[in-house]
């Protein structure tokens, strides 16, 4: 199908995204399948004209996909960091509301999870969990 030799530049929402010259391609060929349509529906190939409206279809939904406001082409860092900033937020949530229950154990938290790209646990001292 029209897939072939796009490059991927990474994902948004567990899907991949095209760059730009595979955007471009994806408007380049949903040029040409309209004027195809216009033809396929001028000769009444109904059989035609399906297939090309779903190849149409398809394609639009892969351009918004990969595009925002405007057709821009989506920033795939910008949704990580959006994503990142959220998972930071309910970390840092949770260890507030640890803090005032046990202000001990939030202070050990506090002091021994680190923001970051990863997040990262590392005890300021060794520390025996008792379950």
């Amino acid at each position: 199908m029209v897939e072939q030799g796009f490059h991927i530049v990474g994902t948004v929402d567990g899907g991949a995204v095209p760059d730009r010259q595979a955007l471009d391609e994806y408007r380049r060929q949903y040029r040409e399948l309209q004027a195809e349509l216009r033809d396929a529906e001028a000769c009444n190939d109904v059989e035609r004209a399906s297939r090309l409206r779903e190849q149409l279809e398809w394609l639009k939904d892969e351009v918004a996909r990969a595009t925002g406001l405007g057709g821009r082409r989506r920033n795939v860092d910008a949704d990580a960091e959006r994503a990142r900033k959220r998972v930071s937020a309910r970390i840092e949530d949770a260890i507030r509301k640890i803090e005032r229950l046990h202000p001990s154990l939030g202070r050990h938290f506090r002091n021994s999870v680190k923001p970051g790209t990863t997040w990262t646990y590392s005890p300021e001292a060794n520390t025996a969990w008792a379950l």
